[in-house]
């Protein structure tokens, strides 16, 4: 008898509220994937246009923007020969897709550095 109170006693304790699970895992803020150490290469008619470097990529379904670059962010962009063109740099950045927009941040520092290194306004350099 005492092994049946105890038996019972757990099967009460063990419901679960369906609405109360579905609102702990379902957070549309959240992101549906996360990216460390990224790499993203898009190619044209099989040549390199645009390497993309972030540290992390995170993103997300139903917010905008959808896709937010964070831990420093470096874009080349290559030209029909597949030869280096230009270099963007960024802290972060996002891209919104509805608008077709990307929104980059650069800290005021990161300018001034690269100003006095010679590297803003001036053509790339080959190494």
């Amino acid at each position: 008898m005492h092994k049946l109170f105890i038996f019972s006693l757990i099967l009460l304790s063990c419901t679960n509220d369906p609405k109360l699970v579905q609102e702990f895992i379902v957070d549309e803020e959240q992101a549906i994937e996360l990216i460390e150490g990224a790499e993203i290469i898009h190619t044209e008619q099989g040549k390199v246009k645009v390497k993309i470097i972030a540290g992390v990529i995170e993103r997300f379904q139903n917010v905008e923007p959808q896709l937010l670059f964070s831990n420093h962010l470096k874009v080349y962009f290559y030209n029909d020969s597949t030869v280096l063109e230009s270099v963007l740099m960024a802290d972060n950045a996002s891209i919104n897709k509805k608008k077709k927009l990307m929104t980059l941040i650069l800290k005021l520092l990161t300018l001034f550095f690269l100003f006095l290194r010679g590297f803003l306004f001036s053509p790339l350099q080959k190494f």
